[in-house]
């Protein structure tokens, strides 16, 4: 049996379903629609909490999905685990998880070296991919001559981030010096990285640690206030496939697997960039399945757990079908206190919270997921949508 082990399960267990898989399945927030999946769903967060605010600790959170994950192991016959969102920035669970079960897909050795922003930095430069200029320093004097070089505004990225909550751009002096005296006793817990503006967009990869397939160029939603959050870094969600010239699209790719190949990457997983003008910044690797899968299967036949047992064993498609139009996937969050919404009446709503949880600003408070073969019906599909929700 599998064991799929992520702070949000759903869309890796139900393609996991389709396939006809028998899975248990290891979640932190607990949300309605992942229990119809399986027999065996185990969850951190349970509807008797009342709140997410029960749990405000990133850190003993990614412990506590973990040691979760270690009873089913205990009492279930688990053969190997799929890992999803949550877990990018602590290479050392996947090695506690690794050490009892393997895991399928990247080693925890290789996640280790891909989110090690100054390792990656170093790769990069020597592969002539753009990629921003980042420090890793508590001396606040070397900040202000990083500063004074690079210009601002400035990114203060935490080590360990999920979902672009705790980036921070400072846009002057007078910020930064607020920053100093807000954060003096952890600064070690950021880089300070260049800014860099454009369009965010990511790419999904499968591979073999060898042998690499874009499967998609996706737009990234970053940050939007429409949909309900203020968090300027904060993920919320994809748009499927990204509309760019061949060219750009062609440039992506190879970047996309030169960064893949430079880091032996294996399964299927994601590459964020940021495109300046036609020039792609290179910003980080998801080392795991990426929030695009079920956008994949929605205008395709690509299943990404398919195609991420298959590369592990080796084999990667030798040809991509094209897309049949576009797919959106649209995070919404509260921005105000709120009760879980009755969604039952409502199609393509995703990620549903238990019921009667009160929702905090900036909690989730559902997914949309909609696909259309015209970009801009699908859009209007979406503003619909929202005008139900609401």
């Amino acid at each position: 049996m599998i064991l799929i082990v992520s702070f949000n399960a759903r869309a890796i267990a139900q393609l996991a379903k389709n396939m006809g898989l028998e899975v248990a399945i290891v979640d932190f927030w607990g949300d309605q629609d992942l229990f119809p999946l399986s027999e065996k769903v185990f969850t951190v967060f349970k509807p008797k909490f009342k709140s997410y605010s029960a749990f405000p600790d990133q850190r003993q959170n990614e412990e506590k999905l973990v040691d979760l994950a270690f009873q089913v192991i205990s009492k279930e016959k688990i053969d190997s685990v799929l890992i999803g969102s949550g877990l990018d920035d602590r290479p050392d669970l996947w090695e506690r998880i690794n050490s009892a079960v393997p895991i399928l897909g990247n080693s925890p050795e290789c996640v280790r070296r891909v989110r090690n922003l100054l390792e990656v930095q170093n790769k990069i430069q020597q592969e002539n991919i753009k990629f921003p200029l980042t420090l890793l320093s508590t001396d606040t004097s070397e900040i202000e001559d990083f500063a004074a070089r690079v210009g601002f505004p400035l990114v203060f990225k935490p080590l360990k981030t999920l979902g672009g909550v705790g980036i921070r751009l400072i846009q002057n002096e007078s910020e930064l010096l607020n920053f100093f005296e807000k954060y003096s006793g952890n600064l070690n817990g950021y880089y300070v990285q260049e800014y860099v503006r454009g369009e965010n967009i990511s790419t999904t990869i499968v591979g073999n640690k060898n042998d690499f397939k874009v499967l998609s160029i996706n737009e990234q939603l970053i940050g939007i206030k429409k949909l309900g959050t203020n968090l300027p870094f904060k993920y919320c969600g994809n748009i499927i496939p990204f509309d760019c010239s061949p060219e750009i699209a062609h440039r992506i790719k190879l970047i996309s697997i030169q960064i893949s190949r430079m880091f032996k990457l294996s399964g299927v997983f994601g590459i964020d960039f940021v495109l300046q003008g036609n020039t792609p910044y290179f910003m980080e690797v998801n080392p795991r399945f990426p929030g695009t899968i079920e956008l994949l299967a929605m205008i395709s036949q690509l299943n990404a757990v398919k195609l991420h047992l298959d590369a592990v064993q080796g084999s990667i498609p030798a040809h991509l079908e094209k897309f049949r139009g576009f797919a959106m996937k649209c995070v919404l969050f509260a921005k105000k206190v709120i009760v879980t919404p009755d969604f039952e009446h409502l199609p393509h709503i995703y990620d549903i919270p238990p019921p009667n949880i009160l929702l905090m600003p900036e909690d989730p408070i559902c997914t949309v997921q909609l696909s259309d073969r015209n970009r801009e019906r699908l859009q209007k599909k979406l503003n619909q949508m929202f005008l139900k929700i609401q």
